[in-house]
């Protein structure tokens, strides 16, 4: 686990990037930002994407400021939770509002920076349904960013060659998601692990992934729900690979 720096030494800055476009579980991955990934070394942008219509251009012209707007009140909206719930000072966050696909702008406006990783929270439980949010989540994964954490009734985090699934029990964790993963990925070497309070497994983390977890974990003041109880215990407290 990342220990905290003195203040004589150099720290890397990193770049957490949430997603919030799936509305519904923004909030989730918001607190797993502010518990799990925030430090003094933090700088958080929250990033909401939107298309304007595919119709005509004076609609274009009507709708698009419309959009624009929507997705602005939604920050603001997330902004505020995470400085007055959780205490993240309003100068650690920025507010991306831009038009376009998601995977475009990650790679766009996100591909040169070092120490990156995104969270996106979503409440899909049937990941072949078609909707937006499943297409959001298929193009996160697919802009390449590692590490990724997903939000949900359980934990995913995606790394370069390893997914790992954390919840309380395995039975929270439905064979179609892990399917659905095994299939997104099935043209690359990786493996999917499971963690539960029931097997007690430990995840070894990459260094990578350990480097974006909070130095200040061990001080937070923050109440742990039991799923972020699991995740201290058997990934946060044990170590990188």
């Amino acid at each position: 686990m990342p220990q905290r720096s003195n203040e004589h030494e150099i720290i890397s800055e990193k770049t957490v990037v949430l997603a919030a476009q799936c509305w519904n579980g923004a909030f989730d991955a918001g607190r797993f930002a502010a518990k799990m990934l925030f430090d003094y070394r933090t700088r958080i942008v929250l990033l909401n994407t939107y298309n304007s219509p595919a119709f005509g251009t004076t609609m274009m012209r009507k709708i698009t400021p419309i959009l624009e707007q929507t997705a602005e009140e939604d920050l603001y909206t997330l902004r505020a939770l995470l400085t007055n719930e959780y205490g993240i000072p309003a100068d650690s966050i920025e507010m991306a509002v831009t038009e376009g696909d998601l995977k475009s702008v990650i790679r766009s406006d996100f591909s040169q920076q070092g120490n990156l990783s995104i969270v996106m929270g979503h409440n899909i439980h049937n990941p072949y349904r078609k909707g937006s949010c499943i297409g959001m989540i298929n193009a996160l994964m697919d802009s390449k960013p590692r590490p990724i954490f997903l939000i949900s009734d359980f934990i995913t985090i995606i790394e370069e060659s390893r997914i790992v699934l954390i919840a309380e029990k395995e039975t929270n964790i439905s064979t179609v998601h892990i399917n659905y993963l095994e299939e997104h990925f099935d043209k690359e070497d990786i493996t999917v692990e499971i963690i539960t309070g029931d097997n007690k497994k430990r995840m070894e983390m990459s260094e990578q992934t350990a480097n974006h977890f909070s130095a200040l974990l061990e001080m937070t003041d923050l109440t742990r729900n039991p799923l972020e109880q699991i995740f201290y215990d058997q990934v946060i407290g044990v170590g990188t690979a």
